[in-house]
């Protein structure tokens, strides 16, 4: 359509200058004075000279137009080829992270008498017309043998984003020396379980008693002080059993590693388990240790977790500066 559209323009021009040269004395005068002296006297019409030169010039544009066609076709094709080994060299970094952390999870659990497993689980936390949702999925991890271990490969908490939304807030103003709005939290949702009869507490219940135990829990680590929640014993029973919560309550804590017991009457009963937060390639992950019960027998139990704790943690961060520095 464009070559059409030149042809048509060089036609109109040589049709509008043969007109002039034909029926115009100053053309005449022009023709005489500046090129035919240059020419020779050639008997070659300036017409057609016209014509030749408006064609070369059409096949030259031509190939310029086609050449930048191929290089705009050629750097489209380098654009998605180079898209496809960024995807690809992004997939290989996550499987080798992965294959990178399960050696380190077989290793700290081959090399510590007291752990049974190490897990890996992804998080997300999204907010969906006014509940919060925290979805998790187990990733990876490693177990012992011959250790009974029913990993919660997916699991799902959902709970008034009003409710996440105070304890946020409490949480702020308490790591900022405020205790008063923690005081709030506790003192009204501890009053509405203490109020509510057994036999009609539900999940939810369950959740808002995961967000007392992780608040008390958060006091005393700033406050370095014993604190009890007062709830009918019976009650306690009842929440517990209705919903596993101790990975929720490390993921809210978010700051501080978590230290949880499992409650129940199988061969899980008193298993000991640790958990955290952490990222990695900027996205939000929590590892758990599973412990053998014994741990809670040894006189210096305390110790022990901390010690497990602080050594999981900094071969943890070893390995990921490792992979993040391409060692």
């Amino acid at each position: 359509m464009k070559k059409f559209y030149w042809f048509l323009v060089v036609m109109a021009f040589v049709f509008m200058f043969d007109l002039w040269v034909e029926n115009s004395d100053l053309a005449s005068s022009f023709f005489h004075t500046y090129i035919e002296p240059y020419t020779d006297k050639a008997e070659f019409p300036i017409i057609w000279t016209i014509l030749i030169l408006a064609g070369v010039a059409s096949y030259v544009l031509d190939i310029l137009a086609r050449k930048n066609e191929e290089k705009k076709e050629l750097e489209a094709t380098l654009h998605s080829e180079m898209q496809m080994l960024v995807m690809a060299n992004q997939q290989l970094g996550a499987y080798r992270m992965r294959d990178i952390l399960l050696l380190l999870f077989r290793s700290f659990v081959q090399n510590n008498p007291y752990v049974l497993a190490v897990q890996l689980y992804e998080f997300t936390l999204q907010h969906q017309k006014g509940d919060s949702v925290i979805k998790l999925n187990l990733m990876d991890g490693a177990i012992m043998e011959n250790v009974d271990l029913n990993a919660v490969h997916q699991s799902y908490y959902r709970f008034s984003i009003q409710l996440y939304r105070d304890f946020v807030t409490a949480r702020s103003a308490a790591e900022r020396g405020d205790f008063m709005p923690f005081v709030d939290f506790v003192t009204t949702h501890n009053r509405s379980l203490s109020l509510k009869r057994e036999q009609d507490l539900n999940e939810k219940d369950a959740i808002i008693y995961a967000f007392l135990l992780i608040s008390f829990d958060l006091l005393e680590k700033l406050f370095e002080a014993s604190f009890t929640l007062f709830l009918d014993p019976d009650k306690v029973k009842k929440l517990e059993s209705m919903k596993r919560t101790g990975l929720l309550r490390a993921i809210l804590l978010e700051n501080y590693s978590y230290s949880f017991t499992h409650t129940g009457r199988n061969e899980k009963s008193n298993r000991q388990y640790i958990a955290a937060r952490l990222r990695i390639q900027d996205k939000p992950y929590l590892y758990v240790i599973a412990l053998d019960a014994e741990i809670l027998h040894d006189a210096n139990r305390n110790r022990l977790l901390d010690q497990i704790t602080e050594d999981f943690e900094n071969k943890l961060q070893k390995c990921l500066d490792s992979v993040y520095n391409g060692n």
